[in-house]
């Protein structure tokens, strides 16, 4: 490969990343909305002894379809998933929100304690355990989506693989 072909391969990558990059701001930005949910046991001792086991249910029944569309209703679509932090009785569900539905999306977020405990009192009879907020909902410092950086690493590549197929069928011919 000579010089002026490495240059001309250059070129075409930067083009790709610029014309890649610049599209993405065209594209929505999305934006994580998570919140931090403690489950605390009551002052039963089965409760106290099964507070592990019910943290792990909480992530289930919050990620289950009929929690989801019954809280979540009309931001369901914006739920990502409820995981637990470690070993802790910490619950972490994030939300993706556009620009427009941040707002709509952190008020959907806090009523989730209060819908665990519904639900848990009519399956236990009861309520063994509480929910609460560690803390408000956070919103991400900036948008999640559009991923630029992957969106610039696809153009180089991209500039790079259509640079090395239009040469090659030059020389062909």
């Amino acid at each position: 490969m000579n010089k002026r072909r490495i240059e001309n391969a250059i070129i075409s990558a930067i083009l790709g990343t610029i014309i890649l990059f610049a599209f993405t701001f065209l594209l929505t930005k999305e934006w994580l909305v998570s919140e931090k949910l403690v489950v605390f046991p009551s002052g039963l001792a089965s409760a106290q002894q099964n507070l592990n086991f019910e943290v792990g249910n909480t992530v289930e029944i919050i990620n289950s379809p009929d929690f989801r569309e019954n809280v979540f209703q009309d931001k369901n679509q914006n739920f990502l998933g409820a995981t637990r932090l470690g070993n802790s009785s910490t619950v972490e569900i994030s939300f993706l929100a556009k620009d427009n539905q941040v707002d709509a999306v952190k008020e959907v977020a806090l009523y989730v304690p209060g819908e665990m405990s519904n639900y848990t009192h009519k399956l236990y009879s009861g309520d063994p355990f509480s929910y609460r907020l560690l803390e408000d909902p956070t919103i991400s410092s900036r948008p999640v989506k559009p991923d630029r950086m992957a969106y610039a690493i696809s153009g180089f590549v991209i500039g790079l693989l259509g640079y090395l197929l239009c040469s090659r069928k030059k020389v062909r011919k």
